[in-house]
């Protein structure tokens, strides 16, 4: 985590109500409590430092230099990471105040990184290299498989803090656990259209972990001619966990490759995923 940092108020923030600096968006907090039992975080603490208006004092105060980072570097960690950023504060903000922005705004410059380093290593190959992350991830679904993750809990070493994400995932994840395209060759359903309507951009839930999505998702759109866009990515990973430069790296590249996909006219682009909907939603910003 970073000692000294910086946050610009008049950087934009994207929102509910369109772009705001930094410095109004805070500002339009007026304390009213609205949001607070909306908040799970808050609910489980009961302290008000963990509640949305509290975040985002916390934020303003640091903007404005009012509190030194260096001085409170585990309670403002404590704080950004507590907020699951569901957005649920925002919906019940009269002024609409995008408070699971802030606390990205706050992570970033803090470089604050939630996932264990493995993790977080891991899923960066997605971005920056498709053809490796892909053989990574079957590599790993294929010790899934046969026994892999079994034999490494009965080992005790899911238990060590490097490797506790893996019993997590372990115990989210479907038995049936796959590839999406694996799944699309089963089922005899096409990847690739000659004349395209739809771009559909599967999620990494629906591409890796739970190709059920990816197929039902299909499914609902079976009327249209579909290009599965597998490898690609928004950026959603960049946008929660990784630094600003390389979000804004990863979306130009995105936009290139969706003109690509459809040089003579923007086709539609579908998702399965909310998150990426949403970050679509705020490229302009």
């Amino acid at each position: 985590m970073k000692k000294n940092f910086a946050l610009p108020l008049s950087r934009f923030v994207a929102g509910p109500k369109g772009p705001r600096a930094l410095s109004e968006s805070l500002a339009y907090c007026t304390r009213c409590n609205a949001c607070v039992q909306s908040c799970p975080s808050y609910l489980v603490r009961r302290e008000e430092l963990f509640s949305p208006r509290g975040r985002n004092q916390l934020l303003r105060l640091l903007a404005e230099g009012k509190i030194k980072p260096g001085n409170n570097l585990s309670l403002i960690r404590q704080t950004a990471l507590d907020c699951l950023l569901c957005g649920r504060c925002t919906a019940a903000c009269a002024g609409q105040i995008p408070t699971a922005e802030h606390m990205l705004i706050l992570r970033r410059a803090a470089q604050i990184r939630p996932l264990p380093r493995l993790l977080h290593r891991l899923l960066k190959l997605r971005t920056e290299k498709p053809v490796c992350f892909a053989r990574t991830m079957k590599f790993l679904l294929f010790l899934r498989k046969w026994g892999g993750v079994r034999l490494l809990r009965l080992g005790g070493l899911t238990a060590l803090p490097a490797l506790r994400w893996i019993k997590q995932a372990d115990d989210m994840l479907p038995l049936t656990a796959g590839s999406l395209r694996s799944l699309l060759k089963k089922t005899g359903t096409p990847c690739t259209a000659q004349r395209p309507q739809l771009l559909y951009l599967p999620s990494l839930e629906a591409q890796w972990l739970d190709p059920d999505i990816g197929l039902l998702t299909l499914q609902l759109c079976k009327s249209k001619q579909t290009n599965i866009l597998f490898g690609e990515t928004a950026g959603l990973f960049e946008y929660l966990y990784g630094r600003e430069k390389d979000l804004l790296k990863t979306a130009r590249r995105f936009l290139v490759r969706w003109e690509k996909y459809s040089p003579s006219k923007p086709l539609p682009l579908l998702t399965d995923s909310i998150d990426v909907y949403v970050l679509l939603k705020n490229y302009p910003v």
